[in-house]
């Protein structure tokens, strides 16, 4: 993704949008990008309502640059939540993919204690998807728009304590876009650098030097 095609606004779709996101011209932009990627029909609205008594039919579901930095400087690689929380494993860019699969037909839904900062509900889907996953979000009914915004997402080891939500921080409440950007910068350097090591490691033999 060149940072000349990073944009605000709205994306096509969460694969455009998780890239976008993962640029240093993101940090500015990251509250105003979103992708709204599905809605809320009848069946997935029964069961939200039978889990947690909100009425969420109709509402789409939307996810936003922020939600994507926040999640992966807490829950993926190098995130601090991973060393709070010893069941978690790495969340990767690819997981964001999942959101349909995970939402549409859940293993459980809940309601979450801790509301918004404007008391908005939010709501805490879990499914197994080879790991188990862990979507938190939060209704925005807002200037008639009802959208059910993603606020955090995680993976946990199958078959192990589960994680509560507990404190973890709202995208809007974390100004952690510019670690985020810089540790992908720097995984991806380690990644170059462990490849050119293992090519060289391949020359050498080829060449009958080691």
């Amino acid at each position: 993704m060149s940072e000349k095609d990073v944009r605000s606004g709205r994306y096509h779709s969460i694969f455009a949008l998780v890239q976008s996101a993962l640029t240093k011209t993101a940090r500015a932009l990251s509250s105003a990008m979103y992708v709204d990627y599905d809605v809320i029909d009848e069946e997935n609205a029964d069961k939200i309502r039978q889990s947690t008594g909100l009425d969420l039919s109709g509402y789409t579901r939307t996810l936003t640059a922020q939600a994507i930095l926040h999640s992966l400087n807490f829950h993926g690689m190098g995130g601090i939540r991973l060393t709070q929380f010893l069941n978690q494993i790495p969340l990767v860019r690819e997981d964001f993919e999942l959101l349909p699969k995970i939402l549409n037909n859940p293993d459980s839904i809940t309601l979450e204690e801790k509301k918004g900062p404007n008391d908005e509900d939010r709501i805490i889907s879990r499914k197994q998807v080879g790991n188990e996953y862990v979507v938190v979000e939060e209704a925005r009914p807002k200037k008639g728009l009802k959208k059910l915004v993603v606020i955090t997402m995680w993976k946990e080891k199958s078959g192990t304590p589960l994680t509560t939500p507990g404190t973890f921080l709202s995208p809007r409440q974390a100004g952690d876009a510019p670690e985020l950007i810089n540790n992908i910068a720097q995984n991806d350097e380690n990644v170059n650098n462990n490849k050119s090591h293992v090519q060289t490691q391949h020359d050498t033999q080829q060449n009958g030097l080691a």
